[in-house]
């Protein structure tokens, strides 16, 4: 797990100990959850060439914004979103 600097988001990367290999998916958690609910995904889509990526959103945070900020962190240009 990493963290956003100067957010507090923390977020899961497959692509970080890759070195970003495969297509960017991010997934997003409902809510009231935490991006846990994704754990048993990551093996299924980084098996198959996907890069992971899953963040926990904060409760006062604007969706959008930390999606794009994380997006601007790690170096995304293009990815899915589930």
């Amino acid at each position: 797990m990493y963290e956003l600097p100067d957010r507090g988001i923390r977020y899961e990367d497959s692509g970080a100990e890759l070195s970003g290999q495969g297509l960017p998916v991010v997934f997003l958690h409902a809510g009231s959850g935490s991006s846990g609910v994704w754990e048993h995904q990551l093996p299924a889509f980084t098996a198959i060439g996907y890069r992971f990526i899953a963040y926990d959103r904060p409760a006062d945070g604007v969706p959008v914004d930390d999606l794009e900020a994380l997006a601007e962190y790690i170096g995304l240009e293009r990815f899915h979103l589930v």
